[in-house]
């Protein structure tokens, strides 16, 4: 007998084990349309959820003042929030009179006539200057998840025999028959406030309706392709780095060079104060002077046409790298690029090396036009002291303008050092803000898309939490239409009885 309850009592655990309780019954696939009706100022008045299911048998999940099967005759047996139903079709939908009436969006709808906020049942049927401002703003006492991920159409239908000289901003404007359609577009977390203008004849205004819908983008983006020709930007640029630093050290002794030239000029000035002490050795100093300031003439025209080409080479450069960026800006000269670029945060790099090779090629031309100056002041020197007969001060005189000239040069190769320090600075401060510039590029846009879209591998239920098979939620919002009064000694026809369908089909405009 022990032996027996033992056995027995072993069983019952092992049919516990493999058949455990379960708390709650899962939740059918289905989609959910929710549909509101709002007053004429916007006010929630009723929400309405048609829950859609490709089967009969169905387990829903839901808290409804009222049910009512669509599809067939079975009966909805609900207990507490579970809603279950038991039937043959292939394709069965129920509406639920919601408790709550509470939506993801707070609208506010305003009337004016002159200027004066006017309630619907006072400006029905005036006549003057109207205005109708929409505002939509997040409900806080909504799940943000709808707010943050769904996409809010706002269409207003305007008779032209009542409105006319329609103003508005941001819309898309259609003509519809004998309206004109006003279209506007929310996207997620986003508000919108919405301003209309027209002059109104007798005052009447259709139903203002909002459509909520997920913002899925379903199209590929290649960041791959997008990132890797950033990579190749910031290689060239760390290159260009290189370069410029080798530029810079080699003009550093070009310019310790140069002061020394103009040292020795100096010192000849002042050798020619001491003419007397005999014009020979002054007419062979000239000379020789005035050949290696000839020489040195020539050698100018070539370093000119080398910055000319850096310069070029440049500006190639960073109109493919603007190119290459699909930023949608004009062609970069030396005539317009800081124009173009000093509004542009992320291109102020570029501008700070354009900048600084544009002053290069401002202190070589000077360079450039004092060598050819004191070339041809050391010309006319030596001249001057092959001319025996010539005085004394008009030697002074050239010798002057001689040693000014030198002075000029040593300033101008000052100023073309500093431009070269400043494109080397710029250059590199370039290529310190373009390291790991492709990651960068790729995580922002990332960011940008779940910014705009949201997070679309998510689809949540509006209706209830347990419902966790849900496939789509769409929102269909509309407001009362503001109607005037109208005189009529027609007799009241009775108008003939409608079905649950075609009168919710009139409620949102689609039967007549």
């Amino acid at each position: 007998m022990k032996k027996t309850l033992s056995i027995l009592l072993i069983i019952a655990l092992i049919s516990l084990l493999a058949y455990p309780v379960t708390a709650e019954p899962l939740s059918s696939n289905k989609e959910e349309v929710i549909y509101g009706i709002l007053d004429e100022y916007g006010q929630v008045q009723q929400i309405y959820a048609i829950n859609s299911f490709n089967q009969g048998n169905i387990i829903d999940y839901g808290t409804y003042s009222e049910v009512k099967n669509l599809s067939t005759n079975d009966e909805i047996t609900i207990e507490d929030d579970l809603i279950t139903v038991n039937s043959d079709t292939q394709r069965l939908h129920y509406q639920g009179t919601m408790d709550s009436k509470t939506l993801p969006w707070i609208i506010n709808i305003q009337y004016l006539l002159d200027k004066e906020i006017l309630q619907s049942d006072k400006i029905a049927g005036k006549s003057g200057e109207v205005e109708i401002k929409i505002s939509v703003k997040p409900n806080p006492l909504s799940d943000s998840f709808f707010y943050e991920n769904y996409t809010l159409s706002v269409t207003v239908k305007l008779d032209e025999r009542i409105f006319s000289n329609i103003q508005t901003n941001n819309a898309v404007i259609a003509n519809a028959g004998l309206y004109k359609q006003l279209s506007y577009t929310i996207l997620p977390n986003k508000e919108l406030d919405i301003s209309i203008k027209a002059h109104a004849d007798k005052f009447e205004m259709e139903s203002v309706t909002f459509g909520g819908v997920r913002m899925i983008m379903d199209m590929p983006i290649d960041t791959d392709s997008l990132t890797e020709r950033f990579s190749e930007l910031s290689d060239a640029i760390e290159k260009l780095d290189d370069g410029a630093e080798e530029l810079t050290n080699a003009f550093e002794s070009y310019v310790s060079g140069l002061k020394q030239y103009t040292d020795a000029f100096t010192s000849f000035n002042d050798g020619i104060t001491q003419l007397s002490a005999g014009i020979r050795e002054i007419s062979e100093g000239s000379s020789g002077l005035s050949y290696g300031l000839n020489a040195l003439s020539g050698q100018g025209e070539p370093l000119a046409q080398a910055i000319y080409t850096i310069v070029q080479k440049t500006f190639q450069t960073a109109n493919l790298q603007i190119q290459q960026m699909d930023m949608g800006l004009p062609v970069l000269t030396e005539q317009n690029y800081s124009k173009i670029l000093e509004n542009i945060p992320q291109l102020s790099a570029l501008k700070e090396e354009l900048d600084g090779i544009c002053q290069l090629k401002a202190g070589v031309d000077t360079y450039t036009d004092s060598v050819t100056q004191l070339s041809q002041a050391a010309a006319k020197l030596n001249t001057g002291i092959q001319q025996i007969n010539l005085s004394a001060a008009t030697i002074k005189q050239y010798s002057d303008t001689l040693t000014n000239s030198a002075s000029t040069l040593q300033s101008a190769a000052i100023q073309l050092k500093e431009g070269l320090i400043e494109y080397k600075n710029g250059v590199n401060t370039l290529n310190s803000n373009t390291k790991g510039l492709d990651a960068k590029i790729s995580e922002e846009i990332d960011n940008m898309i779940k910014d705009i879209f949201g997070d679309t591998d998510i689809v949540k239920s509006y209706i209830s939490e347990k419902n966790t098979s849900v496939e789509s939620v769409q929102f269909v919002i509309k407001s009362e239409a503001v109607k005037a009064e109208k005189q009529t000694d027609a007799p009241v026809i009775a108008e003939p009885k409608l079905t649950f369908w075609q009168k919710l089909l009139k409620l949102f405009g689609l039967y007549s």
